[in-house]
């Protein structure tokens, strides 16, 4: 029978893991607004695109008032919406109509303190810089952070810790700006969300960065990757789902490709750093049956330092797409979408909670345990249709 062992509050860290997805990242405020109902305030928050503006945003504000700051951050850029609510027919027919009319507005109009059309275009071959060849201009975007995120709170290095990823277009690898590490400002959270060729490289220090997403949209690998001293808890919130049915239009193939491309497979992702943290405390275990003098070797030295004794678990929130969302979905802000996102993501949250399979003891042998929510929620509709 393994060995349980039982997190508390004082031996663990907090950890929240936000994907990037564009407008659906309305989504991972919801979730978090539900966590922090229900006192879980995470210590270190990791980012990648839009899940890099929230997560800088969430970090950039004390506990109470983080919630609001990104609330109020997704109201600023939202659009309004094209159909007066008392006039329109809820139907899905009006519905899929006004993702496509918000999107459009996007794409001829972009999207107010967030970004807007570069002119003139790029194919007209004015510029010939990472920084200027894209057909949107970010710069607005810059004091909208500043407007939300206090960064000399993040600079701190005594609050909330915060890791957001980008992509060095020259080497194209992915890179985590931490703030643990160096100071973080409004060019580095712009790196991780400038996706090409919509936006425009960000330089930081003489080199140029693009959209971590395009080399990994899932931070919590980050996360998992560092040796925490504490055992962990990491709430990751995903924004595609790369399981889904056939296409049957060309918008549905549209959309299945890009849920595929930015689910960046983080089944089988999981399941190796499953595979290495319970070999990393297995290596642990078996250290403690190693006579003294035996560790004195050069060779078990090395072995044992590859062990670990602390857990993690790892808790896995998926948006799951309403039927009338278009392929447009990651650039569809109309203020009603936004809206939906947020209410899903926090109903989400709760009902997450109500279960907090995260409360049961970790396997020492095992070391970490992976919680689907999106599953626990399937398996609990299909249970409630049974019992109907």
């Amino acid at each position: 029978m393994p060995k349980l062992k039982k997190n508390t509050a004082a031996d663990r860290i907090i950890a929240c893991s936000f994907q990037g997805g564009g407008a659906l990242g309305a989504y991972q405020v919801g979730v978090t607004r539900a966590l922090d109902e229900a006192g879980y305030y995470p210590d270190w928050f990791i980012g990648t695109s839009i899940g890099a503006i929230n997560a800088a945003i969430a970090a950039g504000n004390p506990e109470k008032i983080r919630v609001e700051k990104m609330h109020q951050f997704w109201e600023a850029i939202a659009t309004p919406d094209y159909l007066n609510p008392s006039l329109s027919i809820n139907t899905p027919e009006t519905r899929k109509l006004e993702h496509f009319l918000s999107s459009q507005t996007t794409l001829f109009c972009g999207q107010p303190g967030f970004f807007q059309p570069r002119f003139p275009p790029p194919e007209l071959g004015w510029h010939n810089t990472p920084d200027l060849l894209s057909y949107y201009d970010t710069s607005p975007l810059r004091s909208t952070l500043e407007r939300f995120i206090d960064f000399d709170r993040i600079n701190s290095n005594a609050t909330t810790r915060l890791s957001i990823g980008a992509v060095e277009i020259s080497s194209g690898k992915i890179n985590y700006f931490d703030s643990f590490n160096q100071k973080i400002g409004p060019e580095h959270i712009m790196a991780s969300g400038a996706l090409p060729p919509g936006f425009p490289a960000i330089e930081i220090e003489g080199k140029f960065y693009w959209d971590g997403g395009i080399s990994s949209n899932s931070p919590a690998t980050y996360v998992l990757s560092n040796r925490c001293p504490k055992d962990l808890l990491c709430f990751t919130v995903h924004l595609f789902d790369s399981f889904g049915m056939n296409p049957t239009t060309l918008d549905e193939v549209l959309q299945r490709r890009k849920d595929i491309e930015f689910s960046s497979r983080v089944t089988k992702i999981l399941q190796l750093y499953k595979e290495i943290h319970s070999l990393k405390n297995s290596i642990h275990i078996l250290s403690k049956y190693i006579p003294e003098h035996e560790k004195l070797s050069p060779e078990l030295k090395e072995c044992i330092s590859k062990g670990r004794e602390t857990t993690v678990c790892l808790v896995r929130f998926l948006y799951e797409d309403d039927s009338t969302e278009l392929s447009s979905k990651d650039y569809e802000f109309s203020h009603k979408s936004i809206i939906e996102r947020i209410a899903h993501g926090y109903n989400t949250g709760k009902k997450a909670i109500k279960e907090s399979p995260w409360t049961e003891p970790v396997p020492d042998t095992e070391g970490i345990l992976v919680h689907d929510m999106s599953a626990i929620d399937h398996l609990n509709i299909m249970k409630e249709e049974k019992d109907e």
